[in-house]
Parts: C-alpha cells; sequence; structure tokens
C-alpha cells in the first residue's frame, strides 16, 4: 500500500473519532431539536466537501513531504497550551489545530510526537464532550497499527460505520466548522514556517498559493453559518487573510511575491495566536 494511502488511513481514522462524538455539542445556529435522520447528515456533510471544498491538511502535508520540505517541530502548537483553552470555541477550534499537528508529524514519522499531540487532542475532545471515539481500545488500536497500512484502512473503515451510527442517534456535527477553521488554519502556518528563504518558483510557494481559493472556500462556508458571534469573529479573520491574498491578482505571474508573501505570514500569525495562545 502506498504512503499517502497509510496517512490518509490514519487522519480518517483520527478525524472521525472526533465527528463521531459531536452529537452533544453546543449549537452554532438554532436547529430543530428533533433527531437528525442519516440521509440528511449526509447530505449536509457533502454539501460542505462539494459545494465549499473543504481544504484536508493531510493532502498539505503529503505535498510537503515529497517536495522534502523541512520538518519544522518548533511551529507546532505546544502542547502544554492545551491548558489555556477555556471556551467552547477554542476548545474545539485548537482540537482542529492539534489534529491537523498529529496529521504533519504523522507524514513526517515522528511518532513519539504524534502521539503526543493525539494525547492533546484526546483531552480537548474529552473537555468538549466527545469521549466516544477515544477511548483506551481505540488507542490502543491505532498504536498497535501504525505500521500496519491495511489495518490502519480496515480501522478507519470501522469507525466510519460507527461514526455513522452515532450521528445518526445523536444529531449534526455543530463542532465541525470550527475544527475545520483550526485545521486550515495551522496548515497554513506550518506551509510558511517551511520556507527557509522566500523562492517564488519553490513549490512551497506554490502550496502557500493554491491556499488561496481554498481560503475563498473557507471565507464562504463560514459566511453561510449564521450569526454566532465566534462564527462571525472567525469569518472576519478569514476575510482579512483573504485580502492579503488577493493582492496576487495584480501580480503578473498569479504567484504570491515576497512582499505578499511577508503580509501573510504576519497576518496568518496574527490570526493563529489570537485563537491558539
Amino acid at each position: 500500500m502506498k504512503r499517502t494511502r497509510l496517512y490518509k488511513s490514519l487522519i480518517i481514522i483520527i478525524l472521525v473519532g472526533f465527528i463521531s462524538s459531536c452529537g452533544n455539542s453546543p449549537t452554532i445556529v438554532e436547529e430543530d431539536s428533533d433527531i437528525v435522520a442519516t440521509d440528511t447528515i449526509t447530505e449536509q456533510l457533502t454539501e460542505i466537501i462539494t459545494q465549499f471544498k473543504m481544504p484536508s491538511p493531510i493532502e498539505v502535508y503529503i505535498s510537503l513531504w515529497e517536495d522534502e520540505a523541512r520538518f519544522t517541530k518548533e511551529a507546532l502548537n505546544p502542547t502544554e497550551n492545551v491548558n489555556k483553552y477555556n471556551t467552547t470555541a477554542k476548545k474545539a477550534i485548537n482540537l482542529g489545530v492539534y489534529a491537523s499537528d498529529v496529521a504533519y508529524c504523522s507524514v513526517y514519522d515522528k511518532n513519539q510526537l504524534t502521539m503526543g499531540y493525539f494525547a492533546v487532542s484526546k483531552k480537548l475532545a474529552d473537555d468538549l464532550g466527545l469521549a466516544e471515539g477515544f477511548d483506551d481500545k481505540f488507542m490502543n488500536r491505532i498504536t498497535d497499527n501504525l505500521d500496519n497500512a491495511d489495518s490502519l484502512y480496515t480501522i478507519s473503515n470501522e469507525s466510519y460505520i460507527q461514526a455513522t451510527s452515532y450521528l445518526q442517534n445523536n444529531g449534526q456535527t455543530q463542532l465541525l466548522p470550527y475544527i475545520t477553521f483550526g485545521g486550515w488554519l495551522e496548515s497554513v502556518h506550518l506551509i510558511i514556517s517551511s520556507v527557509k528563504t522566500y523562492n517564488e518558483n519553490s513549490t512551497v510557494i506554490q502550496i502557500l498559493n493554491d491556499q488561496g481559493p481554498l481560503l475563498e472556500n473557507l471565507v464562504d462556508y463560514f459566511k453561510s453559518l449564521g450569526s454566532n458571534n465566534d462564527i462571525k469573529d472567525i469569518y472576519s479573520d478569514l476575510q482579512s487573510l483573504q485580502d492579503v491574498y488577493d493582492e496576487s491578482l495584480d501580480n503578473e505571474s498569479g504567484i504570491i511575491s515576497k512582499e505578499q508573501f511577508n503580509k501573510i505570514k504576519s497576518k496568518t500569525n496574527e490570526i493563529r495566536n489570537k485563537w491558539s495562545n
């Protein structure tokens, strides 16, 4: 089995663990109290994936790894920060951040770091009432099969079935926007951190450039979510970052310039510090 499938399987298992227990989470917008049918949930998740084309951090990290971009441990969100998050929004956002760090570490074969970041992800999941999918049995199955791609793939399929059943019985995944935002923001931060010296022709700059359309999709996604104050705040942050990205449209090459790179770096750090520090 190819390396890509191995790590896609691992991150599917991790994220399914998050999603499988989101039914008890607080709502973002007013929803009907009736249980949402499985086909309705599927339609909603499909809409998120197809209409807004939500970004996947794991794909970004595989691209960085394939381009032999350096691994930047110092850029990861410190595990000790987990105790700083005291609101639902910050806990959910940083669950996404830490999940993204799990993916990054796993792609680069940093197994000890991978499990360390999984542990803090589990803590935030527990704090949010998302304990299902993070029990000892689940953790042990992952640990025992880190080097067995076929087993990880099987676990991911089983986890998907369990997640679907849980969603059917408990409702929608209302924390998903926060987790998605955190995961994507961390991926951009880690892309930027992989740049030693700006080079317009480097693959890493192209990967960063490619985040522009994904950011636009993310902005549209948050615009559609309603009037929750945290959602509106995140939407404003994403919009301000998109304004910087849009400057590339004025470049003849359509590629991020050195000046623009520095602006994106500054704005990304500002937003990440706001939500993760």
